[in-house]
């Protein structure tokens, strides 16, 4: 299936590892590994943790191989100082860009040209310390924030943050080496996400356009897109079993 990718719009594709279970399937995915990636693989003592991985590096690969014609399994990766991953250079005839996230049942991978991006998905039905998490991590406004609710909307709360900042921090390609607390957002309007910066901290948040949105009723999905806020961004959400087919898209 070839895919287009326009200049100004985001692809994200959506997978949910516990519905494949198919062998030949599973199998088919197991060709496409790299030999590190095999390694890798076979590390993982426990067999969720396997299968996870396993349909993760599936998606990633065919996914890619939507937009160019390159087998999933040829694909090349490098990762940065910080540990992001990225294509190595000179693969494809287009500046693909990609980042993945994952959580108990749910994976996720954006892809974009030429812009840097982040994206984090997290389920709500996590158990958490949110009081504690926020009061270290966060910036002062957004732990006064979680502090003043109780109960759903607390940890609902938790979540908005947290999964835009690692979005942002992925973005960033710096992960936690960006301090949490040095930035921050405001989502009391969903359509209309702001980051703010502290004096010390160097970004200009006009350079950034945000996405927050459900998936499934039980998980929270966060993009963050190094463009600017004045352009005019489309997203499209994609559910996909890997090397079988998309199921689903607006």
């Amino acid at each position: 299936m070839r895919v287009v990718l326009e200049t100004n719009s985001v692809h994200l594709w959506v997978t949910y590892p516990n519905e494949i279970e198919a062998p030949a399937l599973l199998w088919a995915y197991q060709a496409l590994l790299s030999e590190a990636e095999k390694i890798r693989w076979q590390r993982f003592q426990f067999a969720k943790h396997r299968h996870a991985y396993l349909v993760t590096r599936a998606l990633v690969r065919s996914v890619l191989s939507c937009y160019v014609d390159i087998l999933p399994s040829a694909w090349c990766f490098s990762v940065n100082d910080y540990g992001k991953p990225a294509l190595s250079a000179g693969q494809a005839t287009l500046p693909l860009q990609f980042n993945v996230s994952h959580t108990e049942g749910l994976i996720v991978c954006a892809v974009v040209l030429n812009h840097d991006l982040g994206v984090d998905v997290e389920c709500l039905q996590k158990k958490h310390a949110v009081l504690k998490l926020a009061n270290y991590c966060f910036a002062p406004e957004e732990a006064s924030d979680v502090a003043g609710l109780s109960g759903v909307q607390q940890s609902k709360r938790f979540f908005q943050y947290w999964t835009l900042k690692e979005a942002y921090i992925k973005a960033r390609g710096m992960g936690l080496a960006l301090p949490l607390d040095k930035f921050s957002f405001s989502v009391t309007q969903p359509e209309h996400l702001h980051i703010s910066f502290a004096e010390d901290f160097e970004d200009d948040a006009t350079a950034w356009t945000f996405w927050q949105f459900p998936l499934a009723e039980r998980y929270l999905v966060a993009l963050a897109l190094q463009v600017p806020t004045t352009t005019s961004v489309t997203l499209r959400v994609n559910t996909v079993v890997p090397l079988q087919g998309v199921l689903a898209m607006p």
